[in-house]
């Protein structure tokens, strides 16, 4: 584990978010699921490889049939306002308030 400086002006934040309580458990959890995650993260890039080469696609697995043939196990429907998304503004920051009241005002039906 790596910790770089704080940035400028942010040191007080950092402060309180890097305590020596936090770094600790940090430092347990790299240091129990490391090995696991490294494995994890090969086995998606040669399935990667695997799905590219092949030109197959991922599928459900099998043993999980029965759950998606139960008609009452379902999702509810995309809302209205998620129906018809033609326009939307995104990486609109509300700390800009004047670009942020002119994207409300907007005809756009989503904003980001």
């Amino acid at each position: 584990m790596e910790l770089s400086p704080p940035p400028s002006e942010l040191e007080a934040e950092y402060a309180t978010l890097f305590t020596t309580g936090s770094l600790h458990f940090l430092h347990e959890l790299i240091s129990t699921f490391d090995k696991e995650v490294e494995q994890i993260l090969q086995l998606r890039v040669s399935r990667k490889a695997h799905l590219d080469i092949s030109g197959d696609l991922p599928n459900f697995l099998e043993s999980t049939a029965h759950i998606r043939a139960d008609p009452d196990w379902r999702v509810l429907p995309v809302p209205p306002r998620l129906q018809k998304r033609h326009v939307d503004i995104g990486d609109m920051a509300p700390c800009d308030t004047q670009c942020f009241i002119r994207a409300l005002q907007s005809p756009a039906q989503g904003i980001q």
